[in-house]
C-alpha cells in the first residue's frame, strides 16, 4: 500500500481499487477507535465511571446534532459528486454547500452555547450541577459544528472517490483522537474528554481541507456552477430525505443511551450516582457492539462512490452489483468477528477495565445481534439511496426508532423494576431494528435485492442475527453453526457473483 495516497487527493475507478486502500485502513481505525474506549475506561477508572456515564450521552447529543446541521449535504455531497466533477463544477458546488455548512453550524452551536445555562441541566441531570451542565453543553455545540464540517469533507471526498485520502484522514484523525482522549481521560472529566475530541476533529480537517481547495484548483474544476441544472430539485429533495434518514438513526443511539438512566429511575445522590454508573455499563457494551457495525459498513462505504458513478453512466444494474458484492465482504466480516466476540465473551472481559465485565459478559450477545442487523439497515439504506431513494432509509429507520421507544415507554409505564433498564433497553432495539430488517426491508428493496442477486445472502445474516437471541444452555452452538453457515453462504455468493461485469468502468469527459 502506497502510503503517500494518503496525501494525495485521486479518484479511483474500481471497487477492488478502492477496498485495497481504504477498507483495511478505516477497519484499523475502528480498531483505534475500539482501544480508544478501552483506554478511556481504564484511565477513568472506578473513581470517573459516573464522568464516563455523563460524557456517553454527551456524545450521543452531539451525534444526534451533527445531522440536522448538515442537513442532508453531506448525502448529497457523496452522491452526486461524480456528476459535478464530469461538468467540471465540482469546486463551486463544493463551495457552496461548505458555506451553507458553515453557517448553520455557526447558528445552531451559538443557540445551543448561549441557552446551555437553561437546557445544561435538563440534558445532563440537575445532579450534575447548573455550571457544569453549560459548560458541557457548550462542549457539545462545538463539536457540533466541527464535526459536521469533518462529515461533510469525508463525504465529498467519498463521493470524488478518493479513498486514499478519506482513509488518511480519518487515520490521522484516530489517532489524534486517541491521544487527546487519554490526555483528556486523566483529568477524570467528561468536559476534558469533550475538548479531545473537538481537538481531534479540527486538526486533520484544517489539513485536508487545504489539499482538497488546491486539488479543485489545480484540476480545473472551477466552472461557473450552472444553475438551471433541472436536477438541483432533485438535489434538495435527495438531502431532505437523507436529513430525516440520519436524524432517525443517531435517534437510535441517542434513546437508547438515554433510556438506560431515565429507566433506572430518578433522584439525586446515591440514586443519581448509581444511574450514571448502570448507563456507562450499557453505553460500554453498546460501543463495542456499534463499531463492529461500524467496521462492516466500511466495506460497502469503500464500493459506494464507484456503483454511484456506474449508475450516472446508466448501469444501473452493475451498480447495484457492484454495491451487493462489498456488501457481502461487509456482513460476513461482521458476522465472523462478532460470533467470534461472542463465543469468547468470557475471555474479551480480560482487556477491560474490571468495572464492566460483569456487564460485558451478560449484554454482549443481545447487542452484537442488534449491531448485526443494524449493519443490515445501514446497507439497505445505501441501497436505496443510490437508486436516489433516500426515502427508503428514511422509512425503514422510522421503524426501527418508533420500535425501540414504543417498547421503552410500554416498560416505564407498566411499572417494570429500574433494576432492569439495561435488558428493556437491548429488548427494545432488538425489537425495532428486527421489525425493520424482517418485515420493512423486505417489502421495499425486493426487487432491488433481486437485481443484485442477494436475496439469499441477505437472508442468511438476516437468520444469522436471530440467533444471537436464543437463550442457554444451546447458544453457544447455535450461535457457532449459525455463524459459520452464513459466512460461507456469503463468501460463496461472492465467489459465484465476481466476474460477472461485463461492461467496463464508465470513463468520465470533462
Amino acid at each position: 500500500m502506497d502510503i503517500k495516497s494518503f496525501f494525495q487527493i485521486k479518484g479511483l475507478d474500481t471497487a477492488g481499487a478502492a477496498a485495497r486502500v481504504y477498507v483495511p485502513v478505516v477497519l484499523l481505525t475502528r480498531a483505534l477507535a475500539l482501544a480508544r474506549l478501552l483506554v478511556v475506561g481504564w484511565l477513568l477508572g472506578e473513581a470517573g465511571k459516573a464522568e464516563f456515564g455523563v460524557y456517553q450521552p454527551a456524545l450521543e447529543c452531539i451525534n444526534w446534532l451533527t445531522p440536522l446541521v448538515m442537513f442532508g449535504l453531506g448525502d448529497v455531497a457523496e452522491r452526486y459528486a461524480s456528476y459535478y466533477e464530469r461538468k467540471g463544477q465540482l469546486g463551486p458546488f463544493l463551495r457552496r454547500q461548505g458555506g451553507q455548512l458553515l453557517a448553520v453550524g455557526i447558528g445552531v452551536a451559538a443557540v445551543l452555547a448561549t441557552g446551555s445555562p437553561v437546557w445544561g441541566r435538563w440534558v445532563f441531570g440537575h445532579d450534575v450541577g447548573a455550571v457544569y451542565a453549560a459548560w458541557l453543553l457548550a462542549a457539545v455545540a462545538v463539536n457540533v459544528l466541527l464535526l459536521s464540517e469533518y462529515q461533510w469533507m469525508l463525504a465529498a471526498l467519498r463521493g470524488m472517490r478518493a479513498y486514499g485520502a478519506v482513509a488518511g484522514m480519518e487515520l490521522s484523525g484516530a489517532v489524534a483522537l486517541i491521544v487527546f482522549s487519554a490526555l483528556g481521560a486523566t483529568q477524570k472529566s467528561s468536559l476534558a474528554l469533550l475538548a479531545a475530541y473537538a481537538v481531534a476533529n479540527a486538526l486533520p480537517m484544517a489539513w485536508y481541507a487545504t489539499r482538497l481547495h488546491q486539488h479543485l484548483h489545480s484540476a480545473g474544476q472551477m466552472t461557473p456552477l450552472d444553475t438551471s441544472f433541472s436536477g438541483h430539485h432533485q438535489l434538495g429533495r435527495f438531502g431532505r430525505w437523507a436529513l430525516l434518514r440520519v436524524i432517525l438513526m443517531m435517534s437510535f443511539g441517542l434513546v437508547a443511551i438515554w433510556s438506560v438512566g431515565w429507566l433506572a429511575g430518578s433522584g439525586g445522590g446515591a440514586v443519581a450516582s448509581e444511574r450514571q454508573r448502570t448507563t456507562a455499563d450499557f453505553a460500554m457494551v453498546y460501543r463495542i457492539a456499534q463499531m463492529l457495525a461500524y467496521g462492516a459498513a466500511t466495506f460497502w462505504a469503500s464500493g459506494y462512490g464507484i456503483a454511484a458513478r456506474a449508475w450516472s453512466h446508466d448501469q444501473k444494474q452493475h451498480a447495484i452489483r457492484d454495491l451487493c458484492r462489498v456488501g457481502y465482504l461487509g456482513g460476513a466480516t461482521l458476522l465472523i468477528v462478532g460470533t467470534i466476540a461472542v463465543l469468547m465473551r468470557n475471555f474479551v472481559p480480560a482487556i477491560l477495565p474490571a468495572t464492566y465485565r460483569l456487564a460485558v459478559v451478560a449484554l454482549l450477545p443481545p447487542l452484537i445481534g442488534v449491531f448485526l442487523w443494524y449493519g443490515l439497515l445501514m446497507f439497505f439504506t445505501v441501497l436505496g439511496d443510490l437508486q436516489e431513494r433516500p426515502q427508503i432509509g428514511a422509512l425503514l429507520w422510522a421503524v426501527a426508532v418508533g420500535g425501540q421507544i414504543a417498547v421503552v415507554a410500554w416498560a416505564k409505564y407498566t411499572g417494570r423494576s429500574p433494576a432492569d433498564a439495561q435488558w428493556i433497553v437491548a429488548e427494545a432495539s432488538a425489537i425495532g431494528v428486527g421489525v425493520a430488517v424482517l418485515a420493512a426491508a423486505p417489502l421495499l428493496l425486493w426487487r432491488s435485492l433481486r437485481a443484485g442477486k442477494a436475496t439469499l445472502p441477505m437472508a442468511l445474516l438476516v437468520v444469522a442475527g436471530a440467533a444471537f437471541f436464543v437463550p442457554e444452555p444451546l447458544f453457544n452452538w447455535i450461535v457457532a453453526l449459525a455463524g459459520a453457515g452464513a459466512a460461507v453462504g456469503l463468501f460463496l455468493a461472492l465467489a459465484k457473483s465476481w466476474g460477472r461485469r461485463t461492461e467496463p468502468p464508465p470513463q468520465d469527459q470533462a
